[in-house]
């Protein structure tokens, strides 16, 4: 399918639906490649009722939003970074006169794809997502970024401040404007705001180049804690409430659960886990 008819095996884009029966779906266009990531789709992926796999040859960002609908779809989706960077490996053959075994290829990719790769913490306050966000940015030599932080530096105010002056309204706002200046970038570790997951739009826009972690910590172990600057938290069992509403959001939005149930250093080896099956899946 294309844009303008050459030939008789041609066919424009909106005669899509003439191809629904097909099962796989390659994408060989620049839509949704960076800086236009939110280009609108050319086709609607749930249309495909026999669709197993996308290929979207975009690798900027690392998930376009064809390989998002595709995955909220459950089809196997796969980006172009790793032919762009098999091409690259050949050209070099080619012009050296040389031979790089696939083992080395693809440890060059993949190291390709971690520098390139946000990881991003979800989970409920206190769950722990700036103890491992700045754990994994140390061990990735990865730029930080607290999205609670940044509203609270930017508008000059706490978090509380924010919400008794201007509503919780105001401050999803500033959340979805901190968001949009954030997803495009990539290696950073990004420690988002407990509420961050009621916002479908925010997580889609932080997994282009992201994959997200739900820090799942035991809320009963929260509510023993001592709480401050939480406006959501007013009494201790305020987090339980929390927790009923958004467990099922943070399991639908991330891509790993990590249970918090042992030490530090055991959980970071099982996030590192995480991130080398993802890059090499």
């Amino acid at each position: 399918m294309c844009r303008t008819v050459r030939s008789g095996n041609d066919f424009l884009f909106s005669e899509y639906k003439k191809f629904l029966h097909y099962d796989i779906l390659i994408n060989t266009t620049p839509v949704g490649m960076y800086p236009h990531n939110d280009d609108s789709l050319l086709i609607k992926i749930k249309d495909f009722h026999h669709l197993e796999t996308v290929i979207d040859l975009v690798y900027n960002p690392l998930r376009s939003k064809l390989i998002i609908e595709a995955e909220k779809n459950k089809i196997k989706a796969v980006n172009g970074l790793y032919m762009l960077v098999m091409q690259a490996i050949k050209a070099h053959e080619l012009f050296f006169n040389v031979e790089i075994s696939s083992s080395i290829a693809n440890k060059i990719y993949r190291e390709i794809y971690l520098k390139h790769l946000n990881i991003v913490f979800v989970g409920l306050p206190l769950s722990g997502k700036s103890k491992y966000s700045k754990s994994i940015s140390n061990l990735f030599s990865k730029d930080i970024f607290d999205t609670d932080q940044i509203i609270e530096k930017e508008a000059n105010l706490s978090i509380n401040s924010i919400f008794e002056t201007y509503g919780e309204k105001y401050f999803r706002d500033l959340e979805t404007k901190v968001i949009r200046k954030l997803y495009k970038l990539q290696n950073l570790v990004i420690s988002t705001g407990g509420g961050m997951i009621e916002n479908s739009k925010n997580m889609d826009l932080l997994k282009q180049n992201g994959i997200i972690f739900f820090l799942n910590k035991d809320p009963n172990k929260i509510a023993k804690k001592t709480i401050y600057n939480r406006p959501l938290l007013k009494q201790p069992e305020n987090i339980l409430v929390l927790s009923g509403r958004r467990f099922p959001l943070y399991k639908k939005h991330s891509d790993f659960i990590i249970n918090i149930n042992f030490d530090t250093k055991t959980h970071i080896n099982e996030i590192k886990g995480y991130i080398n099956e993802y890059i090499n899946s």
